[in-house]
């Protein structure tokens, strides 16, 4: 078919305001298109159309706080029906958290050492400390140091220190042609997201992995099992205490307050529809009635410039933000378990007194009576032990990959077994919810009237182009070119092509110098 189609070519969001292309067409009259009002909006239309999208999603994002509640189903009747009224919200939790693979079972961590170095590194008045990984989803291991008691064990914790403590959040390291200079943990975020996996999700992973293992340890006896962390590690605490009900007391420090502006933050924080159910306040409240203690301490801050990954900065948790979240603690229902303290340093005496005291380890905790452990051996190299740890997700990653074709093919195996037209349509209708819902994120807000305005801008030897916008959501609206042929009859209906320009464009981009053609 040789005649033209009509063609609507919409504008994308463009995070650069670039200036609209000369066409070599001649300019057209203004006039609107038949049935549509005036267009009569001036100055750079794709910018406009992005700041009210903004202006929408930062209006959205606070209205997630007070639509959360809709999304539980809390029974405090008792602890037990507690838990089973807040188990959906736990496994949404845990797929949004990419926590969905089965965890290598072990008997017991791996001494790090080698014929040179041993992995005993230290000791303390009444303890020893060892160099140990562990594993925990297929090739991916866990790694730290185990504290060892020589007398009897009070309890079990595990202890997460933040992303720069280890260097987790350092640039990536140089060799890797063609890459952006991105932070480690947003070069490992990137691959996994697409994967339904995410880095926080492999790190809990690592966790609930010697959560498995002290539990095993315990056998008959019931496991006293504790998490703590500060900054990075305390959003991980707060993570796992809040999905798995092993971890009798869970401690965070450096890291609570309002999630709302979670967007300008590091890009490995981003978790799809996170702030749909989930702030700091329901995720502490997940907790209860076992126990959490927030340290309202300054937790690191850290400023990414744009070099070819994500800008970003953590800010300064204060006082005041803790306060802000707290409340909202408060408003939830019939939470307990839960206590605040405050001080800047980490886990001071008083968090401590708390978090141990769970465990019944006597209130009184002085600094002077805990010396500080000798050294015996120098640890592995920290550089070193990072990279390996980058390097096993990474590989993950592309394991991942390389299977998601055979994952896909069991996924759309209900459709593929369909016997009929009426059948397959059925059936792909909850396909496309479950792509709407879980992968592209649909909006359920009722669309505006279209009001569609227009004016004609272009006219050429085989086809007149009008700018056209239309309402979408408050503050939100669409903004094209639609393109008529001029042989077009009155009443004559062809097909419609919807043409989409590329990343950072402009609809004009679309038509160019080829549109007379």
């Amino acid at each position: 078919m040789n005649r033209l189609l009509a063609a609507l070519v919409f504008c994308a969001c463009s995070s650069f305001s670039w200036p609209v292309l000369s066409l070599a067409q001649e300019l057209g009259s203004g006039e609107p298109l038949a049935g549509t009002e005036r267009l009569t909006m001036e100055g750079d239309i794709a910018a406009q159309m992005v700041a009210g999208i903004d202006k929408f999603l930062l209006r959205e994002i606070d209205l997630s706080v007070e639509r959360r509640a809709k999304h539980w189903k809390r029974d405090f009747s008792s602890p037990d029906a507690y838990d089973k009224s807040i188990e959906p919200n736990r496994q949404r939790l845990a797929k949004i958290l990419g926590v969905v693979d089965e965890r290598v079972p072990f008997d017991a961590p791996k001494l790090v050492a080698t014929t040179k170095e041993s992995a005993l590194v230290g000791r303390g008045e009444n303890y020893e400390i060892f160099a140990v990984r562990w594993p925990a989803v297929r090739g991916v291991h866990g790694e730290g140091l185990l504290l060892v008691p020589k007398g009897e064990k009070v309890a079990d914790i595990i202890a997460i220190p933040d992303a720069d403590q280890t260097e987790m959040a350092k640039r990536a390291p140089p060799g890797q042609p063609g890459r952006a200079n991105l932070t480690n943990r947003e070069y490992l975020y990137r691959p996994a997201f697409e994967l339904g996996r995410h880095l926080i999700g492999y790190e809990v992973q690592k966790v609930l992995a010697g959560v498995d293992w002290f539990a095993k340890e315990a056998e008959d006896k019931d496991a006293k099992i504790g998490v703590m962390g500060y900054g990075e590690g305390g959003m991980l605490a707060l993570y796992t205490g809040a999905l798995d009900t092993r971890v009798d007391a869970t401690c965070v420090s450096g890291y609570f307050g309002p999630r709302e502006r979670i967007w300008e933050q590091p890009l490995d924080r981003n978790v799809f529809g996170l702030l749909e159910q989930f702030g700091d306040a329901e995720l502490t409240a997940m907790v209860s009635p076992r126990i959490a203690i927030i340290q309202k301490s300054v937790g690191p801050a850290v400023l990414l410039p744009s070099e070819g990954g994500a800008p970003a900065q953590t800010p300064v948790t204060t006082h005041q933000h803790v306060v802000l979240e707290q409340n909202r603690v408060t408003q939830i229902g019939d939470i307990r378990g839960v206590s605040f303290t405050s001080d800047d340093d980490f886990c001071n005496a008083m968090t401590r007194a708390l978090f141990l005291g769970h465990f019944g380890v006597p209130e009184k905790y002085e600094d002077s009576k805990t010396p500080a452990p000798s050294k015996v051996n120098a640890v592995a190299d920290p550089a070193t032990r990072q990279q390996r740890q980058l390097a096993e997700i990474d590989r993950d990653t592309q394991l991942l990959l390389a299977e998601s074709p055979y994952v896909r093919e069991k996924f759309m195996a209900k459709l593929a077994a369909t016997k009929s037209v009426e059948e397959y349509e059925k059936v792909a209708a909850e396909y496309r919810e479950i792509f709407a819902k879980d992968v592209i994120g649909q909006f359920d807000n009722p669309l505006l009237e279209p009001n569609p305005r227009s004016r004609q801008t272009y006219d050429t030897e085989k086809w007149t182009g009008y700018e056209v916008v239309f309402d979408v959501f408050p503050d939100v609206f669409a903004y094209g070119i639609l393109c008529l042929p001029k042989d077009l009859k009155p009443g004559e209906k062809r097909p419609v092509v919807v043409c989409q320009h590329g990343l950072e464009g402009r609809p004009q981009d679309t038509i160019g110098e080829q549109g007379s053609q």
